[in-house]
């Protein structure tokens, strides 16, 4: 028996690229997943600049419809925009109100802020988007800045990154990255120069390198295992 396959119709959803990376490795919660994927189903199938999902549509979305309360769905969305998927505002009337969330990208944003600045939206109520990094202890990691900053993240790129995260200071990796991008060498061939020339020469500001092969033998020699899993020729 042939297994069931698509149907020749099957429509496709797009999913941002981070979803599928570092947000991904971060829920560990079925019911924020859910409700995460649900909410994209839906606001790509809105039409116009603003489109969103609220917890009512998503409470009686036949997909989750009976498993999760408007309630849940609610505070399961305000954890995926504090995680960064989306952003939140609050429209309509005091009568009226609704809390509509829509995906955390900059077009986005400003169709639901013009949304709130044409006062459709409660005296008090402002657009919610993910603290920036400035306001928050825990910074994007290094995946997250390169994708933000030079691009998509192939497999040879992630490796590469892993490999510079053991051998460098997160803070030359960030600095490396920023200089490259306003150089406009948005590729990770360009960062990756910056970073051993650091790594051998010392920083720019002239002081000499607190993390290179010579000045730190041992704990090169421990990434090195770590990285490689055993003595070169071991």
């Amino acid at each position: 028996m042939r297994p069931t396959t698509f149907p020749r119709a099957t429509t496709f959803t797009p999913i941002p690229d981070p979803l599928l990376g570092p947000i991904l490795e971060s829920i560990d919660d079925l019911a924020e997943l859910k409700c995460i994927l649900r909410a994209l189903w839906h606001m790509h199938r809105k039409k116009g600049s603003l489109r969103y999902v609220t917890p009512a549509e998503l409470a009686a979305d036949s997909v989750l419809q009976g498993t999760l309360d408007e309630d849940i769905i609610l505070q399961t969305m305000i954890r995926a925009t504090q995680r960064g998927v989306f952003a939140r505002g609050v429209v309509g009337r005091v009568d009226t109100a609704a809390t509509l969330f829509v995906l955390n990208t900059e077009a986005d944003r400003r169709a639901l802020e013009s949304a709130i600045d044409r006062g459709l939206n409660l005296p008090e109520a402002t657009v919610e988007a993910p603290p920036t990094p400035e306001a928050t202890v825990q910074k994007p990691n290094v995946f997250t800045l390169y994708e933000e900053n030079v691009g998509m993240i192939t497999p040879l790129i992630a490796e590469e990154l892993k490999d510079a995260e053991m051998e460098y200071p997160r803070e030359w990796i960030e600095e490396a990255i920023k200089t490259a991008v306003n150089l406009n060498k948005r590729n990770w061939r360009y960062i990756a120069a910056i970073l051993k020339r650091w790594d051998t020469e010392g920083k720019t500001d002239g002081e000499p390198g607190r993390h290179t092969k010579a000045t730190d033998p041992e704990r090169y020699l421990k990434e090195y295992v770590q990285r490689r899993g055993g003595l070169p020729g071991a």
